[in-house]
């Protein structure tokens, strides 16, 4: 298993915050978000007003494999997303790393993304206890959350 050093951290914190470069951003204490207010809630989904993208609030009833995750959530109409998407969620001034307000129920627990290692059957996964992303084999069963 592969983790991200602080200082990768920090820079993968740095790109996430870009990714939302389009609108007004506030960066600090591990978090990026724009000025007003980041979530809103319709019949279960949630806007993040950051990125643009809507995420199913409720996580899937059980853990899988990286690939009956990407089943899953087409079977809703969404897909899994990509790395940086999922850490855009990471807020690490809290634990579990992600706001229960707009996303109760979430374990402090690893999610799967889209993204494959090249070569490899690996993919990697955000962990909501840490708020590390890492990557394993694809295998292995955790939580996900879609997005469309």
């Amino acid at each position: 298993m592969r983790k991200m050093t602080n200082k990768r951290m920090a820079a993968f914190s740095a790109v996430v915050c870009a990714f939302a470069a389009s609108v007004s951003v506030a960066q600090g204490a591990g978090k990026c978000y724009p000025s007003g207010g980041r979530f809103t809630v319709n019949a279960g989904i949630v806007l993040d007003g950051m990125t643009g993208l809507s995420w199913h609030q409720a996580i899937a009833p059980e853990t899988m494999t990286s690939l009956a995750a990407q089943a899953y959530c087409t079977s809703l109409g969404s897909r899994l997303p990509s790395m940086t998407e999922l850490y855009t969620l990471v807020d690490i001034t809290r634990v579990p790393r992600i706001d229960h307000t707009f996303f109760p129920n979430t374990p402090a627990a690893n999610f799967w993304t889209s993204i494959k290692v090249r070569q490899q059957a690996r993919t990697y996964y955000v962990n909501f206890s840490t708020g590390e992303a890492q990557q394993i084999d694809g295998n292995n069963s955790f939580h996900v959350r879609c997005v469309r």
